[in-house]
């Protein structure tokens, strides 16, 4: 008797159904749309940067010539990039801004990333521990261990140490803040589009600081041909 009733009330309400028919097929659409979506950014690639892992060097120097005072400036970062997804992808390179004094004009910066003269170290009590690279190839037989190309594999993580350099003054000298400086860093890629990461690196004035992390550091960094900022 009930199953009757339920199945007269359905023909008498016809128009009723067919319209609770499409509102439940849109919202089980609208559900599939947002689970793929979710799905599809939970797989893209992501830019993580671990600040304590890298450091900010500073160093004031005064212009013989023009009497000038510059801060040269040495952001030295270890960036990994998770790739989540069954594709494959390529980083085309790294840029770079910093936190400045500029009013208008704060991580503006387009920083390219500079090659290592040496291979980065860390000392461990007697030892020491070589440190991966991004994109340096060195005359040595780590390049196929400890130097990664950019290439990024399906469902793999890549993390190695990447350099940049500026010398600047007035309102483009770098902000330093509780002894830290902010810094954006962009991964541009092929196909991925570009991943960002804003992290704050310690800031350092004691050249002991570059030398200990890689031999022939501090001599790279005061030559003039390996200033990719100037800006007053």
């Amino acid at each position: 008797m009930a199953m009757a009733s339920i199945i007269d009330w359905l023909e008498a309400h016809a128009v009723t159904v067919d319209l609770a028919k499409w509102v439940a097929v849109i919202v089980v659409a609208w559900f599939g749309g947002v689970f793929k979506f979710l799905r599809q950014f939970n797989q893209r690639p992501k830019l993580e940067v671990h600040g304590p892992a890298g450091f900010c060097y500073l160093e004031e120097r005064k212009d013989d010539g023009t009497g000038r005072t510059s801060t040269l400036a040495v952001f030295v970062l270890n960036p990994a990039i998770e790739n989540p997804s069954d594709r494959s992808f390529e980083i085309a390179r790294f840029l770079f801004g910093f936190d400045c004094h500029h009013i208008f004009r704060r991580f503006r910066q387009q920083l390219f990333h500079v090659s290592f003269p040496n291979r980065p170290q860390k000392k461990f009590g007697a030892g020491t521990k070589i440190l991966p690279v991004f994109f340096t190839n060195f005359p040595d037989d780590l390049n196929d261990t400890m130097t990664v190309s950019g290439r990024i594999e399906a469902r793999s993580m890549a993390a190695a140490y990447v350099m940049f350099i500026s010398n600047t003054w007035g309102s483009w000298t770098p902000r330093v803040s509780n002894d830290t400086v902010a810094v954006l860093l962009r991964a541009e890629t092929v196909g991925e589009g570009a991943l960002t990461r804003k992290v704050k690196l310690r800031v350092h004035r004691d050249p002991s600081v570059i030398r200990d992390f890689c031999p022939d550091l501090y001599d790279h960094i005061t030559s003039s041909e390996m200033w990719n900022l100037e800006r007053c």
